[in-house]
Order: structure tokens, then C-alpha cells, then sequence
């Protein structure tokens, strides 16, 4: 633990990587939305990409057979590295894609 942060280490990653594929099949779906740069990452495991949050953030992207939508984790420290009111815009594009 870092203060009050719980940092994802390699082996929780390594270890839930099964678990995170099987939901998604399971699940069908049709869009992935990452919620900060750690979650992106870890879907390099199951299908490896080339996205980055600072380049991709807010768009839709091919991934796995379905959509990916990389976005900021929308706890206090990531609004310090993107405004709220870039983050919501950033939302609008999973609201398009369901057609909201």
C-alpha cells in the first residue's frame, strides 16, 4: 500500500487474467470501457493494443472483436490529470455508441 492507494502489481494482474477474459466472452460484449491507464494495460494481456490514455482517451477503438473505450479513472487524483468536464465529454462517446 502507498498511502491510501492499493497499486496493482503484476501478479494480481497475471492472476486475474483469465477471470477479466472470461467475463468479457461471457458477458458478450460489445464494448470494454477502461476506467484509468492501469486497466488499459492490463487488456494487452488478452488481446495486445498500442493504445495509451493520453492519445486515446474518449475514443472508440477496435479491440478483441469488440469496442474499447479507454477513460480516465474518475477518482480525485485523475481529475487533478484531466478536468471533470473533460471526462464527461470523454463519456459521450460510450452514450453514442449505445445510442443515448
Amino acid at each position: 500500500q502507498q498511502g491510501d492507494k492499493y497499486p496493482v502489481t503484476a501478479a494480481h494482474r497475471n492472476r486475474c487474467t483469465s477471470w477479466l477474459r472470461r467475463l468479457i466472452e461471457d458477458a458478450r460484449a460489445t464494448i470494454v470501457v477502461t476506467m484509468g491507464g492501469t486497466a488499459l494495460e492490463a487488456l494487452k494481456q488478452i488481446e495486445p493494443h498500442r493504445l495509451t490514455l493520453t492519445a486515446s482517451v474518449g475514443r472508440l477503438h477496435e479491440w478483441y472483436g469488440r469496442k474499447l473505450l479507454p477513460l480516465y479513472h474518475a477518482g480525485r487524483l485523475a481529475r487533478t490529470q484531466r478536468p471533470e468536464a473533460a471526462q464527461r465529454q470523454d463519456i459521450r462517446a460510450l452514450r453514442a455508441h449505445l445510442g443515448r
